[in-house]
């Protein structure tokens, strides 16, 4: 009878293979490994076969290697005993070229699954010395246990070797299982240490990855200019610098601005102050700073916010705290609906992205302050007051609306859990008061007069629902699909060691996504132009605070997964995932193809010297129109190269009475202003 493998073929031994044997037998590589160290010869294996393998007492076949059908070595079952419906174990290998590929491994499990099935074996045992540790792991695969380790028990060469006793059951389904679990229950621990010992350094490859994909932002911006609204909200400060060069005049110019844009367009009050002080007034070689400002306080608000869930809420490692954050960051940067709106122009940028940053930043600092033990301290609860109140004087849509949820949550835990209800209550009143009076403001309503009539409540709520649904489809690509999964082995630790069971998660993601359609419904409500179109700038931070969802959904049902799956099955998820890891990584770096992603159009726009040349333009504009005051002037067109373009940032037009020209002109003291 010859038994069949994938990679081997087992025939009965024969006299004629004693050669084979005789040679396999007295080899270093095999002799070592027995207990019976005596060189073997022709007799004793001839012996061995007319009193052994005749008798029935031992079963024993030749390895044969499928690849070539060239004999390897030998397995056998010796000692078979009947009445207790037990034998021995016992294998080798004798050519080199046939080690570390399976062999032995498929050949154990080949022959303990004939004597299982074929002699109605109950119990295989083997004796293995404990420093071949190989062999042990090729006995466990194939379904053996160890079962006793006998110290010193063997003397070889005056040096003793401890022995251990292996078996494997005939309840053959059963035992495989269990051996199926113990294997995945070792790997998860080595896995676990391993990722332990890697932990500092995939951060700082983490962090190195964002400062690469970060470059492009700060080296693009040095070639931005003023666009629009930008002219419109600094025309009063840039004069007041123009005459005086006082910055208390500056000052005073931005809060006249403020009032003014307060009365008669929008109560956003702090965003208009800001507005008002952009850095490049005098010199358009200077605008960059504001988005560097912008992109810097936007990271700045990642990995704060990050660090006061991860590390302080959820007392996790800084390292796993880097990763999580750089990997949410990235996904958030790569895939914006509209770049140039998030963090080049200036009005826009700093009217969303910045505010939602500093949004960020409270929340942080609520959230850190909440689990803290420490008392809050006077100074710092004035200082958060005042931050609060003029952060709630920023846009008062998506980000605001979603802030007062997160806050009157934060409010609620704080009573609930008598922690500090006194400190969340005041600062969250700060901020609400702000808010408050933008929304109050009469400005709201002359700029709404001018948009058209409101639609109903029900209307704007299902059809917010419906454009989240639309957005989530345009958003969704295989960049934010995979690169996640980069982090969920340190998700996975992190969820381990949090006492949290993760409730519900399908009622949390149900949540989330009523969350994130909400944002727009203020927009549909005020009939913010048709049905689900929503400025770029309006979609920027809609599209960031859905990362930050979709990240925290990651998490939560990571957590939930490995709590079930970790009580029912007495294992761990990870190592599921882990054994997949790198073929993962190869795939982000496939699926990351340059072009579609912010950074790399950023980086081709700047080295094909298109935006440079732009630049050169601007400046040759700036010089025409500073040098022209009182004069109709005509400048040339300036476009923006593909892939960058803006929603709510204007270029001059070849119309002069158009409300971006008409900008340009007062903030130039030029009669007119428009292009050919």
């Amino acid at each position: 009878m010859i038994l069949e493998g994938s990679k081997v073929q087992l025939k009965p031994i024969t006299k004629e293979d004693t050669p084979w044997i005789v040679r396999w037998r007295n080899t270093e590589s095999v002799r070592k490994n027995f207990i019976f160290q005596d060189k073997f010869t022709d007799e004793m294996h001839n012996h061995w076969m007319d009193t052994k393998v005749k008798s029935g007492q031992v079963v024993q076949f030749i390895i044969i290697e499928k690849e070539g059908q060239k004999p390897v070595g030998s397995v056998y079952l010796r000692d078979v005993d009947k009445m207790n419906r037990k034998a021995e174990f016992g294998i080798f290998i004798g050519e080199d070229s046939a080690r570390k590929k399976g062999i032995g491994t498929e050949s154990a499990q080949i022959i303990c699954e004939y004597g299982f099935r074929q002699l109605g074996l109950h119990k295989i045992m083997l004796r293995v010395f404990a420093d071949n540790r190989q062999a042990v792991r090729s006995y466990e695969k194939a379904g053996f246990c160890q079962e006793a380790l006998l110290r010193d028990e063997i003397c070889q060469n005056g040096v003793f070797r401890d022995l251990i006793l292996m078996a494997n059951l005939n309840i053959y389904k059963v035992r495989k299982k269990e051996m199926m679990q113990k294997q995945i229950a070792d790997r998860i621990e080595k896995i676990d240490a391993w990722l332990a010992k890697k932990e500092k350094l995939f951060a700082v490859l983490c962090v190195l990855a964002l400062i690469c994909l970060m470059i492009p932002f700060y080296w693009f911006g040095r070639y931005t200019a003023p666009l629009a609204d930008d002219f419109n909200t600094v025309t009063g400060t840039h004069h007041a610098w123009i005459t005086s060069h006082s910055i208390w005049q500056v000052i005073l110019a931005a809060v006249e601005k403020t009032k003014g844009y307060y009365i008669g367009w929008t109560g956003a009050f702090t965003n208009v102050f800001l507005q008002c002080l952009m850095p490049g007034l005098g010199d358009y070689r200077t605008y960059f700073i504001a988005s560097w400002i912008i992109l810097t306080t936007f990271l700045i608000a990642n990995f704060y916010f990050g660090k006061c869930l991860i590390v302080d809420v959820m007392g996790q490692e800084k390292t796993k705290w880097l990763i999580i954050t750089v990997i949410t960051t990235v996904i958030q940067i790569e895939c914006l609906p509209v770049v140039y709106d998030a963090f080049f122009w200036f009005v826009g940028a700093e009217a969303y992205v910045f505010a939602y940053s500093l949004k960020l930043i409270l929340a942080g600092i609520i959230i850190k302050e909440l689990a803290s033990d420490r008392k809050v301290r006077p100074g710092m609860l004035i200082l958060n007051m005042i931050y609060a109140f003029l952060i709630g004087g920023t846009e008062f849509g998506p980000t605001s609306v979603l802030l007062i949820c997160v806050l009157g949550c934060l409010v609620i835990f704080s009573i609930v859990r008598k922690r500090k209800s006194c400190y969340t209550l005041i600062v969250s009143a700060s901020f609400a008061l702000a808010w408050i009076l933008t929304i109050a403001a009469p400005g709201n309503s002359v700029r709404q007069s001018m948009v058209g009539e409101k639609r109903g409540v029900i209307f704007s709520i299902v059809q917010a629902l419906t454009v989240g649904a639309m957005r989530i489809y345009e958003w969704i690509n295989p960049f934010m699909l995979i690169v996640p999964l980069l982090a969920l082995p340190f998700i996975i630790l992190c969820v381990k060691k949090v006492k949290f069971e993760f409730p519900l998660p399908v009622f949390v993601s149900l949540l989330s996504y009523g969350i994130y359609s909400s944002m727009y419904a203020p927009m549909i409500y005020a009939n913010y132009g048709a049905v689900g179109q929503v400025n770029g700038y309006t979609n920027n931070v809609i599209y960031l605070i859905f990362i930050l969802l979709w990240m925290g959904n990651v998490i939560y049902w990571t957590g939930w997964l490995t709590r079930h799956y970790t009580s029912r099955k007495k294992q761990s998820i990870s190592c599921y995932y882990v054994s997949v890891l790198c073929g993962i990584f190869l795939i982000t770096c496939v699926a990351h193809i340059p072009g579609d992603y912010c950074s790399f159009t950023l980086l081709h726009w700047v080295r094909t010297g298109t935006m440079q040349a732009n630049m050169e333009k601007y400046l040759e504009r700036e010089e025409i129109l500073r040098n022209s005051p009182g004069e109709d002037v005509v400048v040339e067109a300036i476009t923006f190269p593909e892939g960058i373009y803006t929603s709510g940032a204007g270029e001059i037009t070849s119309d002069a009475e158009h409300w971006i020209n008409i900008g340009v002109s007062d903030y130039y003291g030029v009669k007119s202003v428009r292009t050919e």
